[in-house]
């Protein structure tokens, strides 16, 4: 079987259903419908809280040591091990408060030509000042990574949560499918893969479809918003596929229809 490259969400979808054809939004539509099945109690927990999740670090305007505490213990509602908060060790909040405090306040458009394309100079060997902001936000995400139990799935959650519209939850489905994060700097190649799909993608009438159909059902099952932006709309589908592949439902990529 080919090898594709980490993070190469195209070509490593095309290659679990054995055909380079497959559309995105006919994959959405098997599985995005998956989240409501009766086996899905865990996933159908996670659907109910995200957008009080997302509520919670909007309105939080003053990033506090109390408010960053309360929302990784939240986060953790969401991962299945209990959380050492910092390792156990004292945590002196000084470090990260400017650092994701500037981040909360920065549109998305600009973390994107900030810190995530600076990550594409570096990797083509351009000089950069001395501490650039990719190199600054490298730092931020270690520092998330230790405060949330060495994780960089739980770190991953608490960036989607201060922007949901820019950062991708990273968790092992997403690894079995399209590569393991090993560390800071994977983590952001791979969120600027799925910010490049994304751009690719959402053109489609069928995306927003699919969003639009999840959307309508999700208000109808729980009675408000789902929060659904098109970064949470692929990763979603890229983690419920995943999961159909890990247990050998491969059916669904038959029923998955191609381009036109």
């Amino acid at each position: 079987m080919k090898r594709f490259r980490k993070f190469d969400i195209e070509n490593r979808i095309a290659v679990k259903c054995n055909d380079e054809e497959r559309d995105f939004p006919a994959i959405m539509k098997i599985h995005l419908v998956k989240v409501w099945g009766k086996d899905q109690e865990l996933t159908r927990s996670y659907l109910l809280s995200y957008p009080m999740m997302c509520e919670y670090f909007h309105d939080v305007k003053n990033m506090t040591a109390e408010n960053f505490t309360r929302g990784i213990f939240m986060i953790y509602g969401w991962m299945p091990t209990v959380l050492y908060f910092n390792g156990g060790a004292k945590f002196d909040f000084g470090n990260i408060r400017t650092k994701l405090s500037d981040l909360q306040q920065k549109s998305g458009k600009e973390i994107l030509e900030n810190e995530l394309k600076e990550s594409e100079k570096k990797e083509l060997g351009k000089k950069l000042e001395e501490k650039s902001r990719y190199e600054e936000f490298c730092d931020l995400l270690l520092e998330l990574k230790k405060v949330c139990g060495s994780s960089f799935v739980g770190a991953s959650k608490l960036l989607h949560f201060v922007k949901p519209d820019v950062f991708p939850i990273y968790d092992s489905n997403i690894g079995w499918l399209l590569g393991r994060v090993l560390d800071e700097k994977e983590y952001i190649r791979y969120a600027r893969k799925l910010i490049d799909y994304k751009n690719s993608v959402e053109k489609l009438q069928g995306f927003k479809k699919e969003c639009s159909v999840f959307s309508k059902k999700y208000e109808k099952e729980f009675g408000y918003s789902s929060n659904l932006t098109p970064i949470r709309a692929i990763e979603l589908t890229l983690f419920q596929f995943a999961k159909s592949q890990k247990s050998g439902n491969t059916d669904s990529c038959e029923s998955a229809g191609k381009k036109p």
